[in-house]
């Protein structure tokens, strides 16, 4: 108690509370407690155990001021440390790789240049990766498999002041790009050999993309441009001839259900009546000119005078509708033998 009334009383005010509460005369002024908390003895009041002064508390007379904090001095950054200064400085720090860890990279200098090559099994003719870094300690040139990609690949290395075993820990990161699913005749071919038995024969086959990167940082992912060109590839496919439908895949063909062939076969004889008569004669030359030979379709008059005015408005539109096979339509050479020699009275091709 003479602790919590010194706490939240200030003797420099002039009463004598700290003389008082040596000497055991002080007393509790009832005014600060509850009814409840006063126990009525015959002679004296006695407070109940654990009372608490609730009423009437004094204001604290001292206050406490916070200092604010000096604004701290400003610190240089420490200069990073420079680990190789030139090719010996890292051709030192080789020496000292462990070599069970490190054991299939090679390290050797040609012409002035540090070349680092990481090595597969003893049957690759190419290593996995390699590496040539010129006297400044930049890259030069990076090759992936034997294909060589864009040096920006490994800005994020710095030779100068990263160890030579995190320089190692990054360029085993790299991957190769798995290529292209869409073979066309602007992609071009990866291919990785190896000996066996004394011979060359071929591992592995990609296909990619003429601005392939090669370069990825996941396993078994495709670069950026070999996903468009896959995408545009995929949906800018053609459609083809009977022929050209022979030499497709059974993964790439659709395949239409007898019964549902006749069922599309009904509705079309059955929208010919609400055609009029243009219409039900080019529907009808569509179909006989499907099943006959280039070279032996014949076409109505009307048909003629109809594809002259569509050339005549669009050209490549009038082309791509003949090339995708949409329309079976003259070819530009017969619409330029009837240009300025059409009549009316021209017989029907």
């Amino acid at each position: 108690m003479a602790s919590l009334l010194l706490s939240i009383r200030d003797p420099s005010k002039g009463d004598r509370i700290k003389t008082l509460l040596h000497k055991e005369t002080a007393a509790i002024c009832e005014n600060h407690f509850e009814e409840s908390d006063i126990i009525q003895l015959k002679t004296r009041k006695q407070l109940k155990v654990r009372a608490l002064p609730k009423l009437n508390l004094p204001e604290r007379c001292s206050t406490i001021i916070k200092k604010e904090r000096k604004i701290p001095f400003p610190r240089k950054e420490l200069p990073e440390t420079v680990r190789h200064k030139n090719i010996p400085d890292l051709v030192q720090s080789a020496s000292n790789l462990n070599s069970k860890i490190w054991g299939n990279w090679a390290f050797y200098e040609l012409k002035g240049r540090l070349h680092i090559e990481k090595h597969g099994m003893e049957d690759d003719i190419v290593p996995i990766i390699r590496v040539v870094i010129s006297s400044t300690l930049s890259i030069e040139s990076a090759a992936l498999h034997g294909w060589k990609f864009c040096t920006d690949q490994l800005l994020h290395i710095d030779l100068k002041h990263s160890t030579l075993h995190n320089v190692l820990e990054k360029l085993d990161e790299v991957r190769l790009c798995t290529g292209v699913q869409e073979v066309t005749k602007h992609t071009k071919e990866h291919i990785i050999m190896k000996w066996e038995s004394d011979q060359l024969k071929v591992e592995k086959t990609f296909s990619r993309a003429k601005n392939c990167i090669i370069t990825v940082w996941d396993p078994d992912s495709v670069c950026t441009n070999c996903a468009k060109h896959d995408i545009k590839a995929r949906y800018n496919r053609k459609y083809c001839s009977k022929k050209k439908l022979e030499l497709l895949e059974k993964d790439e063909r659709l395949t239409v259900q007898e019964d549902l062939h006749m069922e599309i076969m009904a509705m079309m004889n059955e929208e010919s009546d609400n055609m009029n008569e243009w219409q039900r004669m080019f529907f009808q030359e569509q179909c006989s000119n499907a099943e006959r030979h280039p070279n032996a379709r014949r076409y109505h008059p009307d048909v003629i005078r109809w594809a002259l005015e569509l050339y005549a408005r669009s050209p490549a539109g009038y082309q791509m509708l003949r090339q995708t096979g949409v329309l079976s339509l003259p070819s530009s050479g017969v619409l330029r033998q009837y240009r300025y020699t059409y009549t009316e009275s021209s017989p029907c091709l």
